[in-house]
């Protein structure tokens, strides 16, 4: 008997130019997320959140943030009153959040015109949530014991600010200790990854342009993280008052240059 096959569809949209609000979490003064609106009896607009993104300091206070992007879904249970009055139109609408059961993207172009076009869905913006952190570890992966087949791994946490990784035999004995974080390691470690090489881009614009200033990074990750413009690290408020209101960071962690001069002809990295 031959094995059953499953076809999916998967749909990708990709919006660069979204407008977001910042908010805060629930521990702090706000500005908080939007809430859920009932855009009918058998719709909700609401946010739908990503997970947090790793902390951009370890054994410090530090950065994280996650998104909430704009959704439309149906509710699960909805009057039956309602149901039993509904038109074609209703009947379609419904019958698409059967194929997107988690809900469509408030700009999707898969959403019917009817409920795109609503004011209520077309001025509600995604949200960028900040948060605080601190992490007390981090994970640190060497061989089981000295014996191990190669490839055997085993990962223990250690303290950020003392990565002092204890190398054991098979009996469980200490035989080496060495501090990662001077990058010291053992050769009873697996070898430690190197960095990626840093990508660079040259951004030739004229006088006067807005320019936006992305730091893609190597590691794919979306961990916040602080700009250094020549060989100085930056603040945001930093930036912001030097430059006169000219130059701020945004909650993405992109330099946004209102108006750029020549004097701003620099290496940010």
């Amino acid at each position: 008997m031959a094995d059953e096959q499953l076809g999916v569809i998967v749909t990708l949209e990709v919006i660069d130019d979204e407008q977001y609000n910042v908010v805060k979490p629930a521990t702090s003064k706000g500005p908080y997320p939007m809430k859920p609106v009932y855009l009918n009896a058998f719709l909700v607009m609401l946010s739908i959140w990503s997970e947090w993104s790793e902390c951009s300091q370890c054994g410090a206070v530090g950065r994280r943030r996650r998104y909430g992007m704009c959704y439309v879904s149906r509710i699960n249970e909805y009057k039956t009153t309602f149901k039993s009055n509904m038109t074609n139109s209703d009947e379609e609408i419904s019958k698409l959040f059967e194929v997107y059961p988690d809900g469509i993207p408030c700009r999707s172009r898969i959403l019917a015109p009817t409920i795109r076009n609503m004011l209520s869905v077309q001025q509600r913006p995604n949200e960028i949530m900040l948060g605080l952190c601190r992490i007390k570890f981090w994970f640190v992966t060497y061989p089981l014991n000295v014996s191990s087949d190669v490839g055997s791994t085993n990962s223990i946490q250690v303290q950020c600010k003392e990565a002092i990784v204890n190398i054991r035999s098979q009996s469980g004995e200490i035989i080496e200790s060495v501090n990662n974080t001077a990058g010291i390691y053992s050769l009873l470690q697996n070898p430690p990854l190197q960095p990626p090489l840093p990508a660079r881009r040259i951004m030739y614009v004229e006088p006067g342009e807005r320019v936006i200033i992305i730091c893609y990074g190597t590691t794919l990750l979306d961990i916040p993280f602080t700009w250094r413009v020549d060989t100085h690290e930056v603040s945001p408020r930093y930036l912001w008052s030097a430059s006169g209101d000219r130059i701020h960071l945004n909650a993405r962690d992109h330099i946004v240059i209102k108006h750029v001069l020549y004097s701003d002809a620099r290496v940010y990295r």
